[in-house]
């Protein structure tokens, strides 16, 4: 029979218990250390929070409706507005506004489309252009059918007009700037449809300052002019936005009440993630496109001689051009942005369900079936040689 060493499983014992009370204690000390990291980024939050009012800009509730594609439209629009701005700064590094020296602004554009870095930020600028124009037409589309445009969101809409109208004046200058074939056709009927304004167009001819290349005030309304206007439309359609909330739909029930579509709440920052992985997937689209396909260069401009034609978002005027003249051109555009800016004044009921709005619903079609049919006559018809005037 063995003698129990009573001594070694007393030391043995307090050994263990030691153990047992340092690791309690190490397990006390990590939950205080994570409670302290968590006060002091509480804190921070805090912090921010009460010089940003950070929650009052991203966490207000929202309809969950307004997650939707379609409701996305507008933040995807900002996505690729910040690429066009990036991809502008580094083009404008090497782009010489200039149509009279040598080298001058057809060169440099020649030269960036020839280096494969500055190639593919042209190609990217272009075609970023092509699916801005596509993704504002579109959520005008959308913001039109769901009568977002009624009231309190007047002012919201006109802004929007106003916007759709800068995206429009960025993509025809910047068609300007190429100073190839097209461009400087395009600067010619730009001329010409200044002429007819007058007065108030004379800033658009070469007669405001001989002594300064009409091509450079080209550039500096793409640069300066048009971005000053752009840029404070765009803060006046984001802070009403935020003020009216966005709108839930509102449907004339039975019994002749309108009602309200009552829908779950969700924070509006699940809408901004939304519309960052949409706007996402639309720039992998358009990065593609620009791998794959070159912005457009033709020969330098020759002036005086017109071989080309408008840029496909242009040319819808091109049959009417050829019909009725350059004039047309001016007169179609004004006409086409007063229907937009009268539709919340012509369309004053409440009711926004598309279904029981059929005529604003008529008129979109047909409006719609102009463009598309000036379009494919515009396609359609053989290049010509108009009068400038």
């Amino acid at each position: 029979m063995k003698w129990i060493n009573w001594n070694r499983i007393t030391k043995i014992t307090r050994k263990y218990n030691d153990e047992d009370e340092e690791n309690g204690s190490n397990v006390e000390k990590n939950k205080e250390l994570k409670i302290t990291q968590k006060e002091i980024k509480n804190k921070e939050k805090s912090f921010i929070e009460s010089r940003l009012a950070w929650k009052k800009l991203f966490d207000y509730p929202i309809p969950k409706h307004a997650n939707d594609v379609t409701y996305t439209l507008g933040g995807t629009i900002i996505v690729l507005g910040i690429v066009q701005l990036i991809t502008g700064v580094i083009l404008q590094q090497f782009y010489i506004p200039n149509s009279n020296s040598m080298p001058g602004a057809y060169e440099s554009v020649s030269e960036i489309a020839n280096n494969v870095s500055l190639g593919f930020v042209r190609n990217l600028h272009y075609w970023g252009a092509q699916f801005l124009i596509i993704m504002v037409l579109l959520h005008s589309a959308r913001v039109f059918i769901s009568g977002a445009y009624k009231k309190p969101r007047e002012i919201q809409w006109l802004a929007g007009v106003g916007l759709l109208v800068t995206v429009f004046a960025f993509s025809y200058t910047g068609t300007v700037l190429k100073w190839d074939q097209e461009g400087t056709e395009a600067l010619e009927h730009q001329i010409g449809t200044a002429k007819i304004a007058g007065p108030l167009g004379i800033f658009l001819t070469e007669q405001f300052a001989p002594s300064v290349s009409l091509l450079s005030r080209i550039f500096a309304l793409h640069v300066t002019a048009i971005p000053a206007i752009a840029v404070p439309l765009l803060g006046i359609h984001l802070i009403l936005i935020r003020l009216n909330g966005i709108a839930s739909p509102k449907v004339l029930d039975k019994y002749k009440c309108i009602t309200a579509r009552v829908d779950q709440k969700v924070p509006f920052s699940t809408h901004i993630n939304k519309m960052l992985i949409n706007g996402a997937v639309v720039t992998i689209i358009v990065i593609a496109f620009s791998l794959i396909w070159s912005a457009p260069l033709y020969f330098k401009g020759v002036e005086g001689v017109e071989v080309t034609k408008p840029p496909w978002f242009l040319l819808w005027l091109y049959p009417l051009e050829n019909i009725f003249g350059v004039p047309a051109i001016a007169y179609t555009t004004i006409f086409v942005i007063i229907l937009f800016v009268a539709v919340p004044i012509v369309d004053r009921k409440e009711v926004t369900d598309p279904r029981q709005r059929n005529k604003m619903m008529i008129a979109m079609f047909l409006l719609l079936l102009s463009f598309v049919g000036l379009m494919i006559m515009g396609t359609l018809s053989p290049s010509m040689q108009h009068n400038m005037g």
